[in-house]
């Protein structure tokens, strides 16, 4: 907007305002492309939003964060250009972007830094870079991962593979790289004390995957090897590791050492002190079995039975009002005098339930309390969260999240919800509960606007559908409505939007960018 000043008759000035439409981003397309990167990298990489405010600073950084891209997959001689098409009639603007991609970079001098143990030769050939080749992020990354791979079968867990730098020369169109490598000494990790093949060994200690021997995956690893000991039945396992460095041999050695102990039988598990919930409804939420036709030893480990304690506290308790409970555990070994069966007992506190005193609802000015209860039923939820019924963190948090989608199924994009749970004053065990509301401005649909429709007759996506011009802007109706055009099978991308998300206009269009799938053609004869 800009505001003229004009001079009138009788020294009378006049304020001009001159206004001129906003337009916003349409359908953005990429032509000229080789194989590598494809149109989606490149419209990805542009984030023009579909809907969004159009800005000439925004095409302007969508021109760099495209020309990254392309420098990536080696085209670093490459151009890109574009044209605009403006529809006034529907305040879209679509952007066109031309590549003209140029020969792509090669690889010119290579040079290795560090501790590698390898030659210039030796490396080339195992990373698969040799001068002259066509080169990009990607053969550079594949290139790493390979040297990496040779030094994990030679046990170098600890090796280090970077890219130090990279140079690109624009008269030979050539890239030079610098590789750090270092190779660090032979890993050997073992188990002593216990049986445990190369392949469990792997699969226990996550230094083989994450590449570094640290303390912490190290820590993660013993525990692994004690979980698996005790779930076969050594349930008093103990499992240690000790680190000793090799100078001489360039070799760092990691011993697990295991006492298993006796093997064990976990013939039962007694619950004690439960009232509130009968006993076979708890052992429905554990994981520890004692032993049956299937479980000769039964199933049992300390982080199982931890786990087991947390999801009865949480999930059966906590969630019905039992908000003070403690689960203790007692582990009985040589249970009736039989040398290796164990018994395990939980004992509950169930301590007192809490249940819901009030339930407040302020800042509710377009819907009534009635009126939410009967949208809420509608979607197939309720407010869980009702005076007498017992009190839990989780049904509040329910009932927010169902109030946040139903508000934003009706229209309402700014809605925001706070909870607060405060003890009543007047009632002991009894919680206050209030929801406020602070619901902002509603919105309409303006236009359902369509585009990228070739061959496919408009009446098969208008039924699909669900947001018509008047109606409050549907957010879940929204989704369904993309589900349902994925489903024709139509289609190779759906875009859905709201034109101008950020504007304060009660009414908005909303968008659908469309790509047709590949047709094929029969023939037969």
């Amino acid at each position: 907007m800009q505001i003229q000043v004009d001079r009138g008759p009788a020294d009378e000035l006049a304020l001009v305002f001159v206004v001129r439409p906003n337009f916003f981003i349409g359908s953005v397309t990429v032509g000229g492309l080789p194989k590598h990167p494809t149109e989606h990298q490149l419209v990805s990489a542009s984030k023009l939003q579909l809907g969004e405010l159009y800005t000439t600073e925004k095409v302007e950084d969508a021109l760099h964060s495209m020309q990254s891209v392309l420098e990536d997959n080696g085209l670093h001689q490459a151009e890109i250009t574009y044209q605009e098409e403006f529809l006034p009639d529907t305040q879209q603007v679509n952007v066109h972007f031309r590549v003209t991609p140029g020969a792509p970079a090669r690889v010119g001098q290579v040079t290795v830094r560090g501790e590698s143990g390898l030659s210039t030769e030796e490396f080339e050939h195992i990373a698969g870079l040799h001068t002259g080749n066509p080169m990009n992020a990607q053969k550079a990354t594949k290139a790493l991962q390979r040297v990496r791979k040779r030094y994990q079968k030679e046990r170098r867990l600890e090796a280090q593979v970077a890219i130090a730098d990279k140079q690109y020369r624009p008269p030979e169109n050539s890239l030079d790289y610098i590789f750090q490598l270092d190779r660090g000494p032979i890993v050997d990790i073992r188990v002593e004390g216990a049986r445990i093949s190369g392949r469990q060994l792997r699969r226990f200690v996550p230094v083989y995957e994450e590449g570094t021997v640290d303390d912490d995956l190290l820590n993660e690893g013993l525990r692994n090897l004690r979980d698996y000991l005790q779930m076969h039945g050594f349930f008093d396992a103990r499992v240690s590791w000790q680190r000793e460095l090799d100078p001489e041999r360039n070799q760092l050695n990691v011993v697990y050492r295991v006492d298993p102990g006796i093997r064990h039988r976990l013939v039962a598990v007694h619950i004690e002190g439960n009232k509130a919930f009968a006993t076979d409804l708890i052992r429905e939420r554990m994981q520890v079995k004692p032993v049956s036709n299937l479980l000769n030893r039964g199933w049992y480990s300390e982080s199982i039975l931890d786990h087991d304690i947390k999801v009865i506290e949480q999930t059966l308790y906590q969630a019905n009002g039992f908000l003070h409970v403690k689960i203790g555990r007692i582990v009985n070994d040589d249970y009736l005098g039989v040398i290796g069966h164990m018994l395990v007992t939980l004992r509950i506190e169930e301590g007192p339930q809490t249940r819901v005193g009030s339930v407040k609802l302020t800042g509710n000015r377009f819907f009534t309390p009635e009126d939410l209860q009967a949208g809420l039923r509608a979607q197939g939820e309720g407010l869980v969260t009702v005076p007498g019924q017992p009190f839990s963190e989780a049904n509040v948090a329910q009932d927010r999240r169902a109030l946040l989608g139903l508000y934003f199924n009706n229209g309402f994009p700014e809605i925001q919800v706070e909870t607060s749970s405060t003890p009543a004053q007047d009632a002991p065990n009894r919680m206050d509960v209030a929801f406020t509301v602070s619901e902002g401005s509603r919105v309409f649909v303006d236009r359902v606007l369509v585009s990228g429709l070739n061959y496919t007759r408009p009446y098969v996506v208008r039924r699909q559908l669900q947001a018509s011009p008047g109606a409050p802007l549907d957010q879940l109706g929204l989704l369904d409505s993309q589900r349902s055009l994925y489903d024709l099978g139509l289609f190779n991308e759906v875009q859905m939007a709201v034109q101008n998300p950020e504007g304060k206009a009660p009414y908005k269009n909303v968008l659908f960018q469309l790509s047709e799938a590949q047709r094929w053609t029969f023939k037969y004869g």
